[in-house]
């Protein structure tokens, strides 16, 4: 194997994919100055705020450890959820990266071994996914200063923690993908990998943040946690948790310990020598087993007809397949439908049900408790970015929709149709099931439904004209169209700003002592306006776009 070689086609990955400098051209090259600066604000709050999240949890499980004798919990910890996140977010591309990438047809003309090809994307592949695992287990290190102070031990063992760690993630997802495409001859097998990471990987965010507010004592400061609940909440856990995870636990002694330093070097070394001639020797099959029913899946995608009686059916079959091409535009999209029940799943796993009871008692005392609910649900249908990047999502494809004898009225009545069969559909069913749940009457359904359908038809409007207004079409990789595609937070922002003056509507005449049925009305009126004019907003956008 020419290592040379190797990195040659690492090179040529970032080269052609630039995910690094598209992303910072994105922002500098919006057309207002303002709205750069905004946005790289806004990005870099996020980070900062997930930061904190991290390290208050790290900082509590990092005392909680101290009590039971376990002086870098928060390591441990920040280890395990690290493998976890990177497990789950690999899995969902590992198959595709592996084998069925574009550029692999291109490389594979050239004079390559099969052994270089696989070891470049097993490097592409850490390459990609280390960031996040930095990300999670950073904050965990700053805390961990705290016990003993700064030392060399610690700074290395720090770096190679941080080196190390993707590597045990990695290796089990590599697995993973060659014995499915092993075990199934190469068949596409995407869409389980897709669902799986997406449910699994939202669950974790979820756990975190409800972690965080659990644990959490009544004086509000930010660090004062209920150490005695988490101490008979935890403490067994902990201890079983310990003798089931040693790899963790002599990794997390990294940072104190140069023989478990030495240790982990050893064992990181020898998994990497391994994997590679593991993936070597068995790239060429497993490349042939994919390649060969890609091209029967072209062959049966030949065949299917779009054929239609109605031109917005064909389009929201087309919208329906470009999500389906992309592993991470369905990891982001099932994610996004599914917080309600994920959240209701994670509280019942957490067993704080019975306090959501109590404290919804206290809110129907106060009058808006229906009110919150409604609104809470109409949230989580909009936290979506289904129509802020659709027409992103069509990269190249969109100079298609130019030759079509389409209006673009077609074209954004399909799209809308499409995010309202995504969205309306599933949001009344989880407000149906609320009422039921809670035990309120259905008969507030007849003005919620027709009332959510304005909103989120508006929202969904609004979202479409800012994608048509500066769509990122010249997209590499499916992460930039979606995660790294600004229209998707500008959509977000206006969903919160007209779900805001929204709320402010529904609930300020009931504060003041009005009539819920006052409130409504007047809702209907401006909702109603609303879609009619971001509607006609979008319709112009995608007039102007189709006519370039």
């Amino acid at each position: 194997m020419n290592m040379r070689v190797v990195c040659m086609l690492v090179r040529a990955f970032f080269a052609g994919t630039k995910p690094i400098k598209d992303f910072f051209e994105r922002i500098s090259t919006s057309r207002s100055r303002i709205v750069s600066i905004l946005a790289s604000f806004l990005i870099v709050m996020v980070f900062i705020y997930l930061g904190v999240i991290l390290g208050v949890n790290y900082y509590s499980y990092q005392t909680l450890g101290l009590l039971l004798g376990y002086p870098y919990l928060s390591l441990i910890f920040a280890a395990l959820l690290g493998f976890a996140f990177q497990l789950f977010y690999s899995l969902a591309s590992g198959t595709s990266l592996l084998y069925g990438a574009k550029d692999i047809l291109l490389v594979g003309s050239l004079a390559v071994r099969h052994s270089e090809l696989g070891a470049s994307r097993l490097l592409i592949a850490y390459l990609l996914q280390a960031p996040l695992y930095w990300f999670i287990t950073f904050p965990a290190l700053v805390v961990g200063l705290w016990i003993d102070g700064f030392s060399l031990v610690y700074l290395l063992g720090g770096l190679f923690f941080l080196l190390i760690g993707p590597f045990f993630a990695l290796s089990l997802s590599v697995l993973i993908s060659m014995v499915l495409v092993r075990l199934t001859k190469g068949r596409n097998h995407k869409m389980a990998e897709e669902l799986f990471s997406a449910v699994a990987l939202v669950l974790l965010i979820l756990m975190m943040t409800v972690s965080l507010t659990r644990n959490m004592s009544e004086d509000g400061s930010l660090l004062a946690f209920n150490y005695e609940a988490m101490l008979q909440a935890y403490a067994p856990i902990i201890e079983k948790l310990m003798a089931m995870i040693p790899l963790f636990l002599m990794q997390a002694k990294m940072v104190t310990s140069l023989v478990s330093l030495f240790s982990m070097l050893g064992l990181g070394l020898l998994l990497l020598i391994g994997l590679i001639l593991f993936i070597g020797s068995t790239y060429a099959a497993n490349l042939s087993y994919v390649l060969s029913n890609q091209s029967v899946a072209r062959t049966r995608k030949a065949k299917h007809s779009l054929r239609s009686t109605s031109p917005h059916w064909a389009l929201m079959k087309r919208e329906m397949l470009i999500i389906r091409s992309e592993s991470m535009f369905v990891f982001e999209i099932v994610g996004e439908l599914g917080i309600p029940v994920l959240l209701l799943v994670l509280y019942g796993f957490m067993g704080i049900l019975d306090e959501l009871s109590e404290v919804a008692l206290q809110l129907v005392e106060t009058g808006v408790f229906l009110q919150l609910v409604y609104l809470l649900l109409l949230l989580f249908a909009n936290l979506s970015m289904i129509s802020s990047t659709s027409v992103s999502r069509e990269g190249k494809r969109f100079n298609l929709d130019k030759l079509y004898p389409l209006d673009a009225s077609t074209f954004v009545g399909a799209k809308l149709l499409f995010h309202l069969l995504l969205v309306f559909i599933p949001h009344v069913i989880y407000l149906s099931a609320a009422l039921l749940l809670l035990s309120l009457p259905l008969w507030y359904l007849f003005w919620m439904i027709p009332l959510s359908l304005l909103c989120i038809g508006m929202i969904a409007c609004m979202q479409l004209s800012i994608d048509y207004h500066h769509p990122r079409l010249d997209w590499k990789v499916s992460q930039q169209a979606m995660k790294s595609n600004l229209n998707g937070l500008f959509g977000m922002l206006a969903a919160f700003i007209s779900l805001a003056l929204f709320a402010l509507v529904l609930l300020l005449p009931m504060l003041i002592g009005l009539s819920m049925i006052l409130s409504v009305l007047l809702l209907f009126g401006l909702t109603g306006l609303g879609f009619s004019l971001s509607y006609r907003l979008a319709l112009n956008q995608a007039r102007l776009l189709l006519s370039k």
